[in-house]
């Protein structure tokens, strides 16, 4: 078996998953977080997106058996505490994630990236909003994402390939529990006979922000 090659495992996750990345930062449920008009309602929307796509990749790093010392239980931990209950109910999960050794470390990587970007984003809602951000976007430790990142650069091809895998996976998770989301807003906000109105169901989905599975 050969190494991930002169790139580094890390750096070919980033490639790998940024179409997934860029659609995610350009989703309404995450896009919203960088306005000046953003409200709590939509940071508490965005924070419960991340719940369930943490609650879901940790449950498949447990079932590897695998990299307990990136587990996320901590993490979930202060995202409840974050959260009002009723938007941490739980949900079966729009996608399966793959459970195998490295494909549950791209899982991992996927959440844990996210979480290390969530909190430059709280730093710019504290200029808009007089609130802490702080317990919607739990920072984590950047002492593990280093040894995440020096466990990434560490793969083989194989591994890296696994890896790929899983990360795109997870976006795809993350993306799915985002567009229930929005779709659970129209439904809320949108008048009763305008959601009567007959039209064709890739329409309908489409105009709630929810785009059927490739």
């Amino acid at each position: 078996m050969t190494k991930a090659g002169e790139i580094g495992g890390r750096e070919r996750l980033r490639l790998a998953t940024d179409p997934q990345h860029q659609e995610m930062h350009h989703h309404p449920v995450m896009a919203c977080l960088l306005a000046p008009s953003v409200t709590l309602a939509q940071i508490e929307t965005a924070s419960a997106v991340s719940l369930g796509a943490a609650r879901e990749i940790e449950r498949a790093r447990a079932a590897s058996g695998e990299w307990a010392d990136f587990s996320l239980s901590a993490y979930l931990q202060r995202l409840h505490h974050g959260l009002p209950a009723h938007l941490q109910t739980q949900h079966a999960p729009p996608v399966a994630l793959p459970t195998d050794r490295y494909a549950a470390l791209g899982g991992l990587y996927v959440i844990h990236g996210s979480a290390f970007g969530a909190t430059l984003i709280a730093n710019k809602i504290r200029a808009h909003l007089d609130i802490d951000p702080a317990p919607y976007f739990p920072a984590i430790d950047k002492t593990i994402w280093r040894r995440l990142v020096a466990t990434l650069n560490a793969m083989t091809e194989e591994e890296a390939d696994a890896a790929v895998r899983g990360a795109c996976q997870a976006f795809l998770l993350f993306k799915r529990i985002a567009d229930r989301q929005t779709l659970q807003h129209t439904l809320q906000v949108t008048p009763f006979e305008a959601l009567h109105q007959p039209q064709p169901v890739d329409a309908a989905i489409n105009a709630a922000g929810a785009i059927a599975a490739p």
